[in-house]
């Protein structure tokens, strides 16, 4: 029975499916699985998993989440923040695979003597109640679907109460199952200064980053990609800028709302009233509160143009 059910094609959407569930836990676990031999790793063990013993898709998913928690396990043991090779072949050959689900085909075998097919008049009445609830399963569909758009609605809400680090982990979930390969690129990098930013101030004691540190660094790569536009605007790679556009629309999602020229204009002319400024040679004074006061709000170019031309009207 297994063997018929794990035909070729079936086998291939469990192995995937499988697969895909493992990969859901170690993402959110923020283990990243991009690595090309923890793969390979993990999808010659999963073959062999699936092969005779994964016979539904409530199996795959079962096993799937515990095998990624056991993953995850080893990989935090392991200081691995990456799919690893070596921690996925340390599982396998200590045995440290969660043990099978129960297997499910059986109990579905009860629900075809249930059809009573020796009683030929039953066969009528069904056809009957399908026709009419037919037009029944029309609205029904259309609650579902609105169900997701206010389930969607609510994650939308909720993604403005989470921390940048579980925001970014679900930005990649959903990228990766909306196959948005520039979303996907673009929150990967971010996620990967993070780490990097993270890394660099453990010497003094710091475990994590505050919130000013995420803003500045968020900052700071979208004006990699404001200067990259620029330049290939000027070079005539159009296409290239467009690109860069488009990752810099994706990292301004994190950062707090840009504000219009008018309201940094009014911000800048508090400052310059606030410390005295009369000159050009007060800029750098000017410059520094605004700096501090329009983080992450504004372009640090615009800031300085705009005190600039303000101060020479002076």
């Amino acid at each position: 029975m297994s063997q018929q059910f794990l035909n070729k094609p079936n086998s291939k959407k469990l192995i995937k499916l499988l697969t895909k569930t493992i990969k859901e836990v170690v993402v959110k676990k923020e283990i990243h699985p991009t690595t090309r031999k923890g793969n390979k790793e993990l999808s010659l063990l999963v073959k062999q998993i699936a092969q005779g013993k994964i016979h539904d898709k409530e199996q795959a998913i079962a096993y799937g989440e515990k095998l990624g928690e056991v993953i995850v396990e080893f990989s935090q043991k392991n200081q691995k923040k990456y799919l690893d090779k070596g921690v996925i072949r340390q599982i396998a050959l200590q045995k440290q695979l969660p043990s099978l689900p129960e297997t499910a085909p059986e109990p579905i075998k009860p629900t075809v003597p249930n059809t009573t097919t020796q009683k030929t008049p039953i066969t009528e009445s069904p056809i009957v109640e399908e026709k009419a609830t037919t037009p029944v399963e029309k609205p029904s569909e259309t609650k579902t679907e609105s169900s997701v758009q206010e389930k969607e609605s609510v994650s939308k809400q909720d993604s403005n109460s989470m921390s940048l680090k579980d925001r970014i982990s679900e930005d990649i979930k959903l990228a990766m199952k909306a196959k948005d390969k520039i979303r996907l690129e673009t929150v990967r990098s971010i996620k990967k200064a993070l780490l990097e930013k993270e890394v660099a101030v453990r010497p003094s004691g710091q475990e994590s980053l505050t919130q000013e540190q995420e803003l500045e660094l968020l900052s700071q790569q979208a004006k990699q990609r404001r200067d990259s536009i620029e330049q290939y605007r000027n070079g005539g790679r159009d296409d290239l800028a467009d690109k860069e556009a488009q990752e810099l629309a994706i990292i301004e999602t994190y950062l707090p709302k840009q504000l219009s020229d008018e309201e940094i204009g009014a911000v800048v002319d508090e400052i310059i009233a606030s410390v005295g400024a009369t000159t050009v040679k007060d800029l750098g004074k000017v410059m520094g509160a605004a700096m501090q006061q329009l983080k992450g709000k504004a372009d640090g170019k615009k800031i300085q143009t705009m005190v600039k031309s303000k101060l020479e009207a002076k």
